[in-house]
């Protein structure tokens, strides 16, 4: 049986990938790996390939966002 987790949903540019839509799909992987009674080694590749891009994805809107914060308020720490 093939579901959303199984298959990467990734093929668009990665700038275009929303921090609320990567966060999302890390939470599909996560919640489809843990659900697993046996793991499926030929869909796990594919699968922490995608975690780890979307986990990327994240980061960046992350350090953006922090930066941005900073230059607006730097006599802030954020870090």
């Amino acid at each position: 049986m093939t579901t959303s987790a199984d298959t990467p949903a990734t093929t668009r540019d990665p700038s275009t990938i929303t921090f609320r839509e990567a966060y999302a799909r890390l939470e599909q992987i996560a919640q489809h790996l843990r659900q697993q009674e046996s793991p499926d080694i030929d869909a796990l590749i594919p699968m922490v390939g995608e975690a780890l891009q979307m986990r990327s994805i994240c980061l960046e809107r992350i350090q953006a966002a922090q930066a941005a914060l900073e230059q607006m308020m730097p006599e802030a720490q954020l870090r």
